[in-house]
C-alpha cells in the first residue's frame, strides 16, 4: 500500500514538474547603463524586477542562500517593479538572484554588481509576454479599436526584440505607426462628432476605418454622421432671371425632399429667395405662375442663380 502511495505521488510529482511553464528573463537598457542610485549606500548596488506576474525571490551566492526581499514594491502600468538592494562587492559577484512565480520553473538572473548603480531586468512568460504573444495581443485589440491598449502590447514587445533582430523592430514600429495614427484621427473625430461638425467628423473616422478596415465603431460612426448631414438645416438662397437677365418676382420655389415637396417661398421684387429644407435634398421645384407646368433644377450650391424657363 505504502509503495502504491508513493508511486502516486511520485508520479504526480513529476506531471507537475513537466507542466510547470518557462520563465524568460533580459536585462533592460536604461539611458545611463551606469545609472547613479539614490536608493544605494557604500558598496551596494540597486536592482529593478520588472515583470506582470507575481514572482518570489532568492539571492543565492557560494557562502549562502539568503532570502531577498524587495525594500519597495510599486506598480508601473500593467507591470509590478521589485527594487532589491544588493551588495557590490567583488567577493558576491557569483550571486545569483533566483526567481520563481507560481506554475513556473525558477530561474536564475546572475548579478554582477557596481556601487551606487542600477540594474534593471524583464521577467516574462514568453508565450503570453514574448514578441509573438504580445504581438498577437496587440493586434487583437487594434482589431477592437482599442489603439491605447494596442501602442502599450507594441511597445512592450519592442522591449522584448532583440537589438540584432532589426526585421521584428521594424515590423513593431510599424504597427506603432498605424496605432498612432488611428488615435490621432479617432480623437480628431470624436471631437467634431460632438460639435456636430458631421462632414468633418465622417473624414476623420474613414481615416481610421482606411487603416483598420475591422474598426465597427467607427464604421457605424461614418454611417450615423451622413445621417445627421443629410438631416441637418441647409440655408439655400439665390436670384431668378428671365433668359435677358431680368428679375423674375413672384417666382414659386419648393425643395424636393424625400420626392416630396417641402415649404414653398416666392421670389421678391428683385428675383432674390432664400430657403431652408436639409442637406439631402437634391432638387427644387419652381414655377411663375399657377398657369406654368412646374420645372426642377439641381441644387448645386448654398447660392443658387438660375434662369427661368
Amino acid at each position: 500500500m505504502k509503495k502504491t502511495v508513493l508511486l502516486f505521488s511520485f508520479i504526480v510529482f513529476s506531471i507537475s514538474l513537466f507542466s510547470q511553464k518557462t520563465l524568460s528573463w533580459k536585462n533592460r537598457e536604461l539611458a545611463n547603463d551606469k545609472a547613479p542610485s539614490v536608493a544605494a549606500r557604500d558598496n551596494e548596488a540597486e536592482v529593478r524586477i520588472f515583470s506582470s506576474l507575481p514572482l518570489t525571490f532568492n539571492s543565492i551566492t557560494k557562502a549562502k542562500d539568503k532570502k531577498a526581499v524587495p525594500f519597495k514594491i510599486e506598480k508601473e502600468g500593467p507591470k509590478t517593479v521589485y527594487y532589491f538592494l544588493f551588495s557590490a562587492l567583488p567577493k558576491y559577484d557569483d550571486r545569483k538572484l533566483a526567481i520563481g512565480s507560481k506554475e513556473y520553473k525558477s530561474i536564475e538572473i546572475p548579478l554582477k554588481l557596481i556601487s551606487y548603480t542600477i540594474s534593471e531586468y524583464y521577467v516574462w512568460d514568453e508565450e503570453i509576454e514574448g514578441v509573438k504573444g504580445l504581438v498577437n495581443e496587440g493586434n487583437r485589440l487594434f482589431g477592437e479599436g482599442k489603439y491605447d491598449q494596442a501602442k502599450i502590447k507594441y511597445l512592450d514587445a519592442m522591449d522584448h526584440v532583440d537589438a540584432e533582430n532589426q526585421d521584428d523592430e521594424d515590423a513593431i514600429i510599424s504597427l506603432l505607426d498605424k496605432a498612432d495614427q488611428c488615435v490621432i484621427a479617432k480623437e480628431s473625430a470624436d471631437k467634431f462628432y460632438n460639435n456636430k461638425e458631421w462632414m468633418k467628423a465622417k473624414k476623420e473616422y474613414e481615416d481610421v476605418v482606411t487603416v483598420n478596415p475591422a474598426d465597427k465603431f467607427c464604421k457605424d460612426r461614418i454611417t450615423t454622421c451622413i445621417k445627421e448631414f443629410e438631416n441637418s438645416p441647409r440655408i439655400i438662397r439665390g436670384k431668378v432671371t428671365d433668359i435677358n437677365g431680368k428679375a423674375l418676382a413672384d417666382v414659386n420655389i419648393v425643395p424636393l425632399e424625400n420626392g416630396k415637396k417641402g415649404i414653398r417661398t416666392v421670389t421678391d421684387s428683385s428675383g432674390a429667395f432664400q430657403i431652408t429644407t436639409v442637406n439631402k435634398t437634391t432638387e427644387l421645384i419652381y414655377w411663375k405662375s399657377s398657369l406654368d407646368s412646374e420645372k426642377k433644377i439641381k441644387i448645386t450650391g448654398d447660392v443658387m442663380n438660375f434662369v427661368a424657363k
